[in-house]
């Protein structure tokens, strides 16, 4: 019973929704048990598992030395309906959305927790992680890699204009203002950029605590249903960007930018990010450019002075993903950009 689990008090409840998989549950499962210090609590969604993977969740239910509550579902409801579900039985301050098919590592709750405290505007925290951009190398496990990010990542919270639900982290009092998850967007896919947005139109922000590490195999569960990006994926995104835009992507071209661009282009650009834009900056390395806030939607590029011009035009060009606005100080680039393929339809801004 409940009453007989240590962590009788959780700070965190941990809602995991599950469809089969039992290998991967299990080693999720396990992976927390092993890597979390704090008190939390486990709601584990079964949606409609086959026998084994419901077995082995029975099982799990009665053994754990943690908190746990298993909710189990006659029919798959889906990802977005499951979440709810487990919110709905949730009563910690913070509550954290996981996946299961992701590995946990030491520290990584605790950080994701002190990154949610460190400032009351924020109220949504991801973490570090493969899927997030960070490669790890050959020669190193996945637990001597979140080893070697913890310490070297130490204290880094750069904002995010959205955050990604495989393992999502949200304060009690941004749910008793904007509630769950947004059901219409059915088995998923946008739900979670949808609930960042929500969340940013209510005051708060997200961010990335890059000292906590979890792996995340990804879309393991999608990869069984077909048509995917059809059926699923391609109205979702569609139903997200009617609501809130298409996030563009823009890029400053700047050449020895002077004080008053340098300042515009940093306020500018973190304006941008916040408002789910991606952004890219490319600069000289013998120019000064203030970062003034970090922010995992912007992307810094320093490029020596003397190759600086071919190499931006031909990055420019080449980019698979175009740029929407193309901002420059240098009338070279601004020349260039006017004439050459590929970039007619970019909104082209010259900064005086």
């Amino acid at each position: 019973m409940l009453s007989d689990k240590i962590s009788s008090n959780p700070i965190c409840d941990i809602i995991i929704p599950i469809w089969n998989q039992k290998e991967r549950t299990e080693r999720c499962l396990q992976s927390i048990l092993k890597n979390t210090q704090i008190p939390y609590r486990l709601i584990l969604v079964d949606n409609a598992s086959e026998k084994e993977t419901a077995e082995f969740l029975n099982g799990f239910e009665r053994s754990t030395t943690v908190p746990c509550l298993v909710i189990r579902n006659q029919e798959n409801l889906g990802n977005v309906k499951a979440v709810n579900q487990g919110i709905k039985s949730s009563a910690a301050e913070f509550v954290l959305t996981l996946d299961n098919d992701t590995l946990v590592f030491s520290g990584w709750l605790e950080n994701m927790i002190q990154a949610a405290k460190s400032q009351d505007q924020i109220g949504i925290v991801n973490p570090g992680s493969n899927s997030l951009g960070y490669k790890k190398p050959w020669y190193l496990s996945w637990e001597k890699y979140a080893a070697k990010v913890l310490i070297k990542e130490k204290g880094r919270r750069p904002e995010i204009g959205m955050a990604s639900g495989f393992c999502m982290l949200v304060k009690r009092e941004l749910i008793n203002k904007i509630g769950g998850w947004n059901e219409a967007y059915g088995m998923g896919y946008y739900e979670d950029s949808d609930y960042s947005r929500r969340a940013y139109n209510a005051g708060y922000v997200c961010v990335h605590a890059r000292d906590a590490f979890v792996y995340h195999e990804e879309h393991a569960s999608f990869k069984k249903i077909k048509k995917v990006k059809e059926n699923i994926a391609a109205p979702n995104r569609a139903q997200f960007e009617e609501k809130f835009g298409k996030p563009k992507r823009i890029v400053y071209c700047l050449f020895n930018p002077d004080r008053k661009v340098r300042e515009r282009v940093a306020s500018e650009a973190f304006q941008l990010g916040r408002g789910n834009d991606w952004i890219t900056i490319f600069i000289n390395r013998g120019a000064e450019f203030p970062e003034y806030k970090d922010h995992g939607f912007i992307r810094y590029v320093r490029m020596l002075d003397w190759i600086y011009l071919p190499q931006t035009l031909i990055r420019v060009i080449k980019k698979k993903k175009k740029f929407a606005r193309i901002v420059t100080n240098n009338r070279f680039l601004l020349f260039w950009f006017r004439r050459l393929k590929g970039i007619h339809k970019s909104e082209l801004i010259f900064l005086d």
